[in-house]
């Protein structure tokens, strides 16, 4: 998968502020990445891990539900995927 480079900017600096315990700052680096890359799994996990230590639990709750979305989807996509590749195998079979 190819990642710009200004959206890894953006995940690193949102890493890096976390990981120095500035929650606000990565809080709204994840909003920010969540916004514009909905599909993001990172920045919503993040997003629901800094909400929890600000003490915003129902932002979290909806960040952390959102992840587990994203990652029931990611699966169903997974599962036909697999599905596909055995029906072309199947074809090229014949």
């Amino acid at each position: 998968m190819v990642i710009d480079q200004k959206l890894k900017s953006e995940i690193d600096n949102m890493l890096m502020n976390y990981e120095k315990k500035y929650f606000k700052i990565a809080r709204d680096l994840a909003l920010g990445i969540t916004k514009k890359f909905p599909n993001d799994t990172l920045a919503w996990k993040i997003l629901g891990a800094t909400c929890s230590q600000i003490g915003q639990l129902k932002n979290s709750l909806r960040a952390n539900q959102k992840v587990v979305e994203l990652l029931h989807m990611m699966q169903k996509l997974i599962v036909i995927w697999v599905l596909l590749l055995k029906c072309l195998k199947d074809l090229m079979k014949r």
